[in-house]
């Protein structure tokens, strides 16, 4: 392991979960935080996010579709519209999406195949690389939003700090990312290897995420960059969104997931849904 810090709270003490050479999963000594160490290099963490990465079946397409709205209507009663920005904005679907709702919008995207597919196919301004490249003046925008971003960033911290930074006095940001507590997914990795973190490495989950955020940790993170977290929420993903009988038990599933979380503030659902306010 390295000898790289948390990004949340500096400990050097790391306990190992699971994973192989080179990539371990780790939890922090200090704050419990779980993520990959050693980071990825930019070159390889780029070479993972081509086009294979971005093909979702036509099924997958009509549930994002739906949870696009569902995300625009959470963010109306926050914000009236005004200028939104996508950070890690894909193949611009929710850009176009906040555009037909009446917003005027702009995107972020790491991956060259993804910012060229945005650009193109939605003709909206998208720029490619790093958020803190993009040289936005400080207080561009109303609104900054998250989906299924900070999970994939080597600098969780230094991003939000980015966004805080470009953010109007009372601006709003919303993230959404996968939630380590996630009780399926920890119930599978004991099942099949008796390690409840086993789904969570590069090669058995299929994603590149290099932090596994609890509803925790994700909410120390954005109030540490100053922001006031006003909600934490599960998330849904898309394909629940589509139909209660397209899984009648995930769908009951993540429903008690969402009451265990009106009542106690305990997350076991599938993601964390935050809404904060620049302070």
């Amino acid at each position: 392991m390295s000898d790289n810090p948390c990004f949340l709270c500096g400990e050097k003490e790391k306990i190992k979960l699971c994973g192989s050479v080179p990539y371990n999963i780790v939890k922090c000594g200090g704050c419990s935080m779980v993520f990959v160490d050693p980071l990825p290099d930019k070159e390889f963490l780029e070479s993972l996010y081509q086009k294979k990465y971005y093909d979702f079946s036509e099924s997958q397409k009509k549930g994002r579709a739906l949870q696009w709205m569902s995300r625009i209507g959470i963010l109306d009663k926050f914000s009236k519209p005004g200028k939104l920005l996508d950070v890690g904005c894909g193949t611009g679907d929710f850009l176009k999406s906040a555009q037909h709702a009446g917003w005027d919008v702009q995107g972020t995207e790491f991956s060259g195949y993804s910012s060229r597919e945005a650009g193109s196919a939605v003709n909206i301004p998208v720029f490619h690389g790093e958020l803190e490249d993009a040289n936005f003046p400080e207080a561009s925008f109303d609104v900054i939003t998250l989906w299924h971003v900070l999970e994939h960033i080597p600098d969780p911290a230094g991003l939000l700090q980015e966004c805080r930074r470009i953010l109007k006095d009372g601006g709003i940001m919303l993230v959404e990312v996968p939630n380590v507590n996630y009780a399926l997914q920890k119930l599978k990795g004991y099942m099949n290897k008796g390690n409840a973190y086993f789904l969570l490495t590069f090669e058995n989950s299929g994603e590149p995420h290099l932090n596994h955020f609890s509803s925790r940790h994700l909410a120390m993170a954005v109030s540490k960059a100053g922001f006031k977290v006003i909600k934490n929420k599960v998330g849904v993903p898309a394909y629940l969104s589509k139909s209660f009988f397209h899984n009648k038990w995930t769908y009951f599933y993540f429903r008690a997931a969402e009451f265990i979380n009106f009542i106690s503030g305990i997350n076991i659902g599938y993601s964390i849904f935050i809404v904060a306010r620049k302070v």
